[in-house]
């Protein structure tokens, strides 16, 4: 069994890893698209990267000190550290006072609206602050006002908050870690996690500064509306909002892939269909359920955004950027403890069997045990959220859906071709499937003359 599975593993992974690579690689931009002839192809993830490398290096150090100090009674602050993310450029400053901050500038080229990125962060942020223990950065301040480059006829949107002295967990360091440090490390984590499950709202969406002391719930943001620039409402409903995340697989499944051919696009058509029956059955048991709570949801929780001392200890969870508000069903583990890694199968287990442990000792901690693990073995629910977050991986989890939804079936036989089987007499049974896939493979070569015409083409052999 854990041969095939390995195997189909190995399959897909080589059908379908130029395809992650490049959808990885395509952020938002604030710029045109390539208009070619009928097509409107995306900017390339070239012209994307040397944008976003022209916006960093046009940062002023001496601009982002003055802007710290002028939300600190004018003292005077020096730049001791600066990283960079997919969206957001950090700087750390200390003050005389031995006071540090963060100065944290989003990369615009990658955002589709910097503005409205930061104001749902900062209202997410003080709300979690204000109802919870969960440690996370204080703000100090934020606009979008400040001149920070040499061009002062373009402003640039900010967001100032403390800084957290720790360090992010690396995956390592918790798989090495004591028995007595492990257990610890998830109680802390079981105990914040409990507490954002409590944050409840009355519709889906992201939160928004509003006058009274409970945030607005705005738009629905998130990482995959903002690489595709698709905007999404408010939802008051879980139905509506499941099938617009299903909306946004179609439109990632159709959007133009560097070198990728027919039969990558069919597969992926294949297993875009065979979700389309998990998402409709979401979205009729959501007419039942019409007293499912919604749910306030940091969907990129993953160990590097855990802040932790030496002794392991969480001392800040970060990155709450395109955190949003989500049907209860949809509020699940962070992804790294429920799909497995190579190499990391034991973090997903310690999870699991801690958050048992757990359970037998508190009410709160039985609640999450009982919606996320005592339901049924399998947690369609799992699935659908790792693809909800991350689009581009929709073959790599289909996959492993494919292998937990067959295996318990009772049939023998290699997985590989059982998939292969299946994936032909579905485009027998839909040849517009079929056509389809042929399109969007033309579509993709059309795209990879262009990028190679262009100077764009990225070869990663």
């Amino acid at each position: 069994m854990e041969f095939l599975r390995a195997l189909l593993s190995v399959w897909t992974s080589a059908r379908s890893f130029m395809l992650a690579i490049w959808r990885r690689l395509r952020y938002a931009a604030n710029l045109i698209d390539v208009e070619r002839g009928a097509d409107r192809f995306p900017l390339a993830p070239k012209a994307v990267k040397a944008a976003v490398d022209a916006f960093i290096q046009s940062l002023q150090t001496e601009a982002i000190e003055a802007l710290a100090s002028r939300y600190n009674d004018g003292k005077p602050c020096k730049v001791f550290s600066r990283l960079y993310g997919s969206f957001n450029v950090c700087y750390f400053v200390e003050f005389e006072d031995d006071m540090r901050w963060t100065v944290r500038i989003p990369i615009t080229p990658r955002l589709c609206d910097p503005w409205e990125k930061v104001q749902s962060e900062v209202a997410t942020l003080q709300y979690v602050h204000s109802q919870t223990s969960i440690p996370v950065p204080k703000v100090r301040a934020y606009g979008n006002d400040a001149f920070l480059t040499a061009d002062k006829t373009q402003t640039q949107t900010f967001l100032i908050s403390d800084f957290i002295d720790g360090v992010p967990l690396m995956p390592v360091r918790l798989l090495k870690a004591d028995v007595v440090t492990r257990t610890a490390f998830f109680r802390q984590l079981f105990d914040y996690l409990a507490q954002l499950r409590c944050l409840e709202f009355q519709k889906l969406g992201s939160l928004m500064p509003a006058a009274t002391p409970t945030p607005s719930v705005g738009s629905m943001l998130s990482f995959s509306a903002n690489s595709l620039r698709f905007q999404l409402p408010s939802f008051t409903s879980a139905k509506d909002y499941i099938l617009s995340q299903y909306k946004i697989l179609q439109l990632q499944a159709h959007s133009p892939v560097q070198d990728c051919s027919e039969s990558d696009s069919q597969y992926e058509l294949f297993a875009l269909h065979a979700f389309k029956a998990s998402f409709n059955k979401f979205a009729l048991e959501s007419d039942d359920l019409v007293d499912e709570p919604f749910v306030l949801n940091h969907p990129d929780l993953h160990l590097g955004n855990i802040l932790v001392d030496g002794d392991m200890k969480i001392l800040g969870i970060v990155d709450w950027e395109f955190a949003h508000v989500v049907p209860l069903r949809l509020f699940t583990p962070p992804l790294w403890a429920i799909h497995q890694q190579p190499g990391l199968e034991e973090l997903s287990r310690w999870f699991s069997t801690e958050l048992g442990a757990a359970a037998l000792e508190e009410a709160r901690f039985a609640q999450l045990y009982s919606e996320w693990f005592g339901r049924a073995p399998f947690n369609e629910a799992f699935y659908l959220a790792r693809v909800i977050r991350h689009p581009t991986d929709l073959t790599q989890v289909f996959a492993k859906y494919f292998v937990r939804t067959k295996m318990g079936d009772g049939l023998e036989g290699d997985m590989v071709e059982r998939m292969r089987i299946a994936e032909s007499e579905f485009f027998e049974k839909h040849p517009d499937a079929a056509s389809e896939a042929t399109r969007i493979a033309a579509q993709n070569a059309r795209w990879t003359r262009y990028l190679h015409q262009s100077g764009l083409y990225e070869s990663h052999e």
